[in-house]
């Protein structure tokens, strides 16, 4: 069993992060400076090594070997899933060496997952884990690590509602929580997130060609945009990173509008330009 640590408080039971990525490392470095004990584990080795040190984080080999550890506490077992778009987080939850192949008989597990993944795979996990007496909430999040290291992200969170109820403690520590509705909804509202900031981008691209082609130097331009209010965001957040997972979100969207019979026209004109940009041929939404 891992011994805390005598500078880290103890008050809070210990949590499991799954995924040390930027994003994830910058999760479990914030919940234990709100005195949590964490039990992490990536399926990266190098990330992995990174922690093998640390004096506050355990790491294990596995998901699975995380629920171990958190089972000796006693308790209802609490794991933030936070991993890469390429990472299928069912095979966290339900692969071999995944959390509930580990889990003791009469445990209860909490998933908070804050990765990013299509709707119905949230609402599939939640029912499948409900079916089992566990608890699952689809929590992703905007604001990215240095958003995550402050505790201010914002997170869109879909759930049963008493589910809900239990993620909040560590939800409230990491930022501010919208209720989103039924599992899959958290999902469904990070979409939409995702699509504004790929039209923003697109939006602050076309000005820019605009201003250059009008003779006003594209930096001069970019700086002015970035003082004004309605323009700020996009302006300094625009950029080529994050476009293959604008594209896959996007796609996503598409999907849902057409399930809806909805008419999209600004998804799609988003949609061709981000996936042109990307230079990829994705498939927008394999699992919706």
């Amino acid at each position: 069993m891992f011994i805390f640590p005598t500078i880290v408080c103890v008050n809070n039971p210990p949590v499991g992060v799954i995924g040390l990525g930027v994003m994830g490392q910058a999760i479990a470095e914030r919940l234990v400076s709100q005195g949590v004990p964490v039990v992490a584990t990536s399926h990266d080795a190098t990330d992995r090594q990174k922690f093998a040190h640390h004096h506050t984080i355990a790491v294990r080999p596995n998901p699975g070997e995380v629920v171990t550890e958190l089972a000796a506490d006693g308790g209802m077992i609490t794991v933030l899933v936070c991993v890469s778009a390429g990472e299928r987080v069912t095979d966290v939850v339900f692969g071999p060496g995944g959390l509930l192949a580990a889990l003791p008989r009469e445990a209860q597990l909490l998933v908070m997952d804050l990765s990013a993944v299509a709707p119905t795979v949230a609402a599939e996990m939640a029912a499948a884990l409900g079916a089992r007496g566990h608890r699952f909430v689809d929590a992703p999040t905007s604001g990215g690590p240095a958003a995550a290291a402050t505790g201010t992200l914002s997170i869109m969170a879909g759930g049963e509602p008493g589910d809900i109820d239990a993620a909040m403690p560590w939800l409230n520590m990491l930022g501010k929580v919208s209720r989103c509705g039924a599992p899959g909804a958290g999902q469904v509202v990070s979409v939409c997130h995702q699509v504004l900031v790929a039209s923003g981008i697109m939006a602050v691209a076309e000005v820019l060609t605009l201003a250059e082609s009008s003779g006003v130097d594209p930096e001069v331009a970019r700086t002015a945009l970035i003082q004004g209010y309605q323009s700020a965001g996009a302006a300094r957040d625009s950029g080529p990173q994050g476009l293959e997972s604008l594209a896959r979100d996007v796609g996503i969207a598409q999907r849902l509008a057409a399930r809806a019979g909805l008419r999209s026209p600004m998804v799609d004109a988003t949609s061709a330009v981000v996936r042109r940009l990307t230079g990829l041929d994705i498939d927008p939404a394999p699992a919706l």
